[in-house]
Formats: C-alpha cells, sequence, structure tokens
C-alpha cells in the first residue's frame, strides 16, 4: 500500500498541483473530508485534465451548472457575494467578520458553526458557558424546516417573476436555443438538473430548459408537469 502511494505521488497523481484552485479544494478536503459530488460552473479550471484526475484521485463526482446560465449555480454566486460585501466591511480584521458569520444563526435557526461542529463557537459577544457545550442538531426538524424555506422562496420568486411550470422535453422534440439563436433537436436528459443534451448545427451542446423554447413544428410528445421527473428514455 505504501508502496503504491509513494509511486502515485512520484508519477505526480497525488503530488502537489500547480493549479491554485485544486490546492484550495485540497486543503479544504483534508480538514473537512472528501464530498461524494462537487458542483461547480464550467470555469477552465474545472473542465482541465488535471481536475478530471483530481476527482478521480480522490474518488468524488464533479458536476456542473449548465453552461451560460449562471442561475443555475445561484447559492453559490450568492454565498460569494455576500462573503464580498462582508470583507469589504471588515476594515483591517476580516476575521472578526468571519468569526461573527460563522457565529451568527442562519433562517434554520442554527449557526454555520453548529451545523458543521455540533457546537456554538466563543465570540466577543457574553454567553453563558451552558450554551458553549457540544449538542447535535435535530436532523429531521432541520431538513424540514429548510424544505419549507425553499418551497417558500420558490413560491415567492414565481409570484414575483411570474414563473410558471414548463414542460419536459423528449429526445426528438423540436426546440429553439436562446442563446445561440439557431434551432436544435433534443437528443436526451442531462445529468444535471433540468438540463437537456441538444444538437444543433454546431453540435451537441448541453443547456438549461429556460435556455430552450418549443419550436412549432415540433410533434406532440408525452409531458409532465414536474420538470425534475426522469423519463424512462433517459440514457
Amino acid at each position: 500500500m505504501h508502496a503504491e502511494l509513494l509511486r502515485r505521488i512520484h508519477e505526480g497523481h497525488l503530488g502537489i498541483s500547480k493549479c491554485p484552485t485544486i490546492k484550495s479544494i485540497k486543503s479544504i478536503f483534508a480538514r473537512h473530508g472528501t464530498p461524494e459530488t462537487v458542483f461547480s460552473d464550467n470555469g477552465l479550471q474545472y473542465a482541465s485534465q488535471e481536475f478530471q484526475q483530481f476527482a478521480k484521485d480522490y474518488n468524488f463526482a464533479h458536476a456542473t451548472s449548465s453552461p451560460r446560465y449562471p442561475q443555475s449555480n445561484g447559492a453559490a454566486e450568492r454565498a460569494v457575494q455576500t462573503v464580498k460585501q462582508m470583507l469589504e466591511k471588515a476594515d483591517d480584521d476580516p476575521h472578526y467578520a468571519l468569526l461573527a458569520c460563522r457565529a451568527t444563526p442562519l433562517e434554520n435557526g442554527n449557526s454555520p458553526s453548529e451545523l458543521l461542529f455540533s457546537r456554538r463557537i466563543r465570540t466577543t459577544v457574553p454567553i453563558i458557558p451552558e450554551k458553549l457545550e457540544p449538542q447535535l442538531p435535530d436532523s429531521a426538524k432541520l431538513r424540514a424546516r429548510e424544505q419549507d424555506q425553499r418551497n417558500h422562496q420558490r413560491q415567492n420568486y414565481n409570484a414575483r417573476h411570474r414563473g410558471v411550470e414548463r414542460d419536459v422535453f423528449w429526445p426528438g422534440d423540436e426546440v429553439y436555443v436562446s442563446r445561440e439563436n439557431t434551432p436544435g433537436t433534443v437528443v436526451r436528459v442531462a445529468e444535471t438538473p433540468r438540463s437537456y443534451i441538444v444538437e444543433n448545427p454546431t453540435g451537441e451542446i448541453r443547456r438549461h430548459r429556460g435556455q430552450l423554447a418549443s419550436r412549432p413544428e415540433s410533434v406532440d410528445s408525452p409531458s409532465s408537469g414536474d420538470q425534475g421527473t426522469p423519463k424512462p428514455t433517459r440514457e
């Protein structure tokens, strides 16, 4: 086992990466463990052969958001914006801002430190010592509360933007790709949520459902109101 590990390090598979992104992710993995899935955008650093080898070596699946549709990676985009705003207000002590952020309860009632460490962390705000004792959050109640919040946010978003449930596409459906201004044909359902592999004059591309529109000449296909429901023809 040790000989195999040394061989792979020597060959560069598990050595120090030249990619700053991979270096940063490795430090996170070393501290918190390797996740089952890493979700990212389609930046060049994630599309490289080195990152694919990194995912293979560390045994995690790599999924990306729909190309040219940053909204599908909205949670990460919003998190980056929040941290940037927080650090801009931190003046000369960004660590104090991070400490306050990690100790502040979220909408689900638990702070990031409680969700990660199962305990509150001590700050400059006075707190009863007993409150710092480790205590596991109730996972079932936490998931139910977060699901309720997601449903409420979805309802508000749909009401504000006049959102409607879109019909699903089936392989063979004729569509129009808005970003490319070209017609296309649905090939199959993509692995990422609400996305499809579409063949257009330039080849096969992956696009989000919001970037596709039905063409009048499209044949009638079975449809469902649930965008995320897998179809029998999925490959």
